[in-house]
């Protein structure tokens, strides 16, 4: 088994459950406008929500269009007249508040402390994830934090990668695991960025023709790899 120096996490479904963050805050926002939240409201938006992020990696749409495009076509599905920008602003404030962690990540990380350097690499608002990883604790295992939005560049772009190599002192990328649940940004560009890759598939989703170093279930898996 190869050995490794730095882990490199993506955070929201792989440390963070942000499935469960997204349904508890999208539901508050309906609610914000008189809008009784049912299971199939929250399924919707959470389609409509990964349609719109799978355009942002593929680069066809800004941060900013995808943050306002995906209430625009909620609400003219559900045939509401509300504004988007309003509901954006107040749903981003709920996510900011959520610290949900996917069961065991918090262990996991204690295991993983003082035997590898590691950060977090992730796509998103700093707003947002700032918060979500300090209140959840996630944050305190990491020397780097690398939010999109900060670097200026996003997964799977390798400018992004590059950021985050000249960034964090003697990052060797021959040394290095990248450990994500997204096939499009953290897999495709770990890889391209000549990194081992390490795919999160959590519910058995399946790689496709996307060929990861490794991919794992779940954390025990990941122990097994990383021999601990």
């Amino acid at each position: 088994m190869k050995k490794y120096d730095f882990l490199l996490f993506d955070a929201d479904n792989t440390l963070l459950d942000f499935d469960a963050n997204e349904s508890v805050s999208i539901r508050i926002t309906l609610k914000k406008f008189g809008i009784e939240p049912t299971d199939e409201m929250v399924s919707l938006y959470s389609g409509i929500n990964r349609k719109y992020w799978r355009m942002y990696d593929r680069g066809e749409l800004t941060q900013a269009q995808v943050l306002i495009k995906r209430f625009e076509e909620l609400f003219a599905v559900l045939g509401i007249d509300e504004d988007p920008v309003e509901a954006e602003r107040h749903y981003r404030a709920q996510l900011g508040l959520g610290n949900q962690v996917i069961p065991g990540a918090l262990e996991l990380l204690e295991e993983l402390k003082g035997k590898y350097r590691m950060a977090i690499v992730t796509n998103g608002v700093v707003q947002t994830q700032y918060p979500r990883l300090r209140l959840s604790g996630v944050a305190d295992y990491f020397e780097k934090i690398f939010v999109s939005e900060e670097v200026g560049a996003h997964k799977p772009q390798k400018e992004y990668f590059d950021f985050v190599f000249a960034n964090m002192e003697g990052l060797d990328p021959h040394r290095a695991l990248i450990i994500g649940d997204s096939l499009s940004s953290d897999i495709k560009g770990g890889m391209n960025a000549g990194l081992d890759t390490c795919y999160f598939d959590r519910h058995g989703a399946g790689s496709g023709d996307v060929q990861p170093t490794y991919t794992v279930r779940d954390y025990d898996e990941l122990r097994a790899i990383l021999g601990i």
